[in-house]
């Protein structure tokens, strides 16, 4: 995935890598779902929702604009992921009625299943960031996380998803050497000293 990645120049390549691995590495939107598991009913349910909500001519959320919608749950959280198309720019009102109408018919799912007050995080993956045509004092960001928290939800971007993804990697490669070379060390001592190398070397390790 990350050797798919470091290449990646053409918005729809990076809509065909990222749908291919954003959902079976969910650690790429935050480093503490990397144990994230799905569940295929729930999210059948979801995908199906997600079609009857959105009529390609309601509210200006044409649903062919979506690449894909999952489900997965980690920690007690559940999360909802949407992979919007790269190039669409869609209105930050809007996206924040798609994700209140999502986190709604999950909560009512998952209470139906004995799950109490669950806990549900939406996020849309976009590669523009979303307009607003509503008058506000706050900055474009302040304002975007301000209506998307009203339903817990966030955005992420697709050059934001696939740098923190090789930023990542590097990160990896840097601490696995470091590793390698602490254990070459170790397994140095553990044999102790030999040819009648100096019997104060594990002493002084």
């Amino acid at each position: 995935a990350i050797q798919k990645f470091q290449d990646l120049t053409d918005a729809n390549e990076k809509e065909k890598v990222l749908q291919q691995h954003l959902f079976d590495h969910l650690w790429l939107l935050d480093a503490s779902w990397e144990r994230a598991s799905g569940s295929e009913r729930i999210e059948e349910s979801l995908k199906k929702m997600a079609s009857d909500l959105f009529d390609p001519d309601a509210e200006g959320m044409n649903k062919l604009d979506r690449v894909d919608i999952r489900y997965a749950s980690t920690s007690g959280k559940h999360i909802i992921v949407e992979l919007k198309k790269y190039d669409v720019k869609v209105d930050i009102d809007k996206l924040k009625a798609q994700g209140g109408k999502y986190a709604v018919a999950l909560k009512k799912t998952l209470e139906l299943q004995g799950t109490a007050t669950p806990d549900i995080e939406v996020v849309f993956v976009l590669g523009k960031p979303p307009k607003s045509t509503t008058d506000t004092l706050l900055s474009p960001e302040q304002y975007v996380a301000n209506a998307l928290s009203a339903v817990n939800g966030r955005i992420c971007f697709y050059d934001q998803l696939i740098s923190n993804a090789l930023a990542q990697y590097e990160d990896y490669l840097e601490v696995s050497k470091d590793a390698k070379q602490l254990e070459e060390l170790l397994n140095a001592i553990e044999a102790g000293p030999r040819d009648g190398a100096d019997d104060g070397l594990k002493e002084a390790a």
